[in-house]
């Protein structure tokens, strides 16, 4: 409602910083690199962040991102036009969805084409859509004043880790669907293995909260889990080597 201070630079500056440092980082790290990145913002950008967003997805990702501005409208029929006119001649698609705050584990795009082919091979798959859900993952804590933090998450059917696999022209995308109710509507299979595969981001330019009881993780194993998030050392091996200095 209030382009203005949307757009405000107080507000674009930390969200740029985050989506370069954790979701690119996230994506350019990716083991699979057969995958494009579509990111949509609002034509009401204006035009020197417009620039900046279109230049640095393209430094990160080459032409695998495709950025598209859009006036108002409904993200859902946005994702459909662009899903039709770009992959309409494959069988299939998958799709995940990442808010400009949250990052997937290095071997994501991998994992989604494994559980994309096994839906496909299984002899009784007869959905048109089937939805696949990596439920666990890690909350990231930066708020401003508090040291980095990240715990434990599992929660299935979250758009976190949500994929759908699907014919491109089908009408349904992860933007026109009740996440929680996917289970009980559509075709769904659970990826259980027991180990992370995304990043959600809690900080001070978003509503995100901490789920009570989230577990906690020290500061060893926050860095064990580089191998899945290598942008994790961004955050806590400085922390490491300051106090070593100390």
């Amino acid at each position: 409602m209030d382009p203005a201070q949307l757009f405000a630079p107080e507000r674009l500056e930390p969200r740029f910083e985050m989506f370069e440092k954790i979701t690119l980082r996230s994506l350019a790290d990716q083991s699979d690199k057969n995958f494009d990145h579509m990111v949509l913002s609002s034509t009401f950008m204006p035009a020197p962040y417009r620039k900046r967003l279109s230049e640095m997805c393209a430094d990160h990702l080459g032409d695998r991102a495709k950025v598209i501005f859009r006036r108002y409208k409904f993200v859902d029929k946005v994702v459909h036009n662009f899903t039709t006119e770009t992959y309409g001649d494959a069988g299939h698609v998958m799709q995940s969805v990442l808010d400009d705050d949250d990052a997937v584990s290095v071997d994501f795009v991998e994992a989604m084409r494994f559980e994309a082919e096994t839906v496909l091979k299984t002899p009784y798959h007869s959905d048109p859509i089937t939805f696949v859900t990596f439920p666990r993952g890690f909350t990231l804590g930066l708020r401003d004043g508090e040291e980095p933090w990240v715990a434990k998450r599992n929660v299935p059917f979250t758009n976190l880790g949500l994929c759908i696999l699907k014919p491109p022209a089908h009408h349904k995308n992860l933007f026109n669907i009740s996440h929680l109710k996917v289970g009980k509507r559509f075709g769904a299979r659970m990826a259980g293995a027991n180990r992370p595969f995304y990043i959600r981001t809690i900080h001070d330019h978003n509503d995100s909260r901490a789920r009570h009881g989230e577990i906690m993780l020290s500061r060893d194993e926050i860095l064990q889990q580089t191998r899945y998030f290598p942008l994790l050392a961004n955050f806590f091996a400085e922390k490491e080597m300051e106090a070593a200095a100390h």
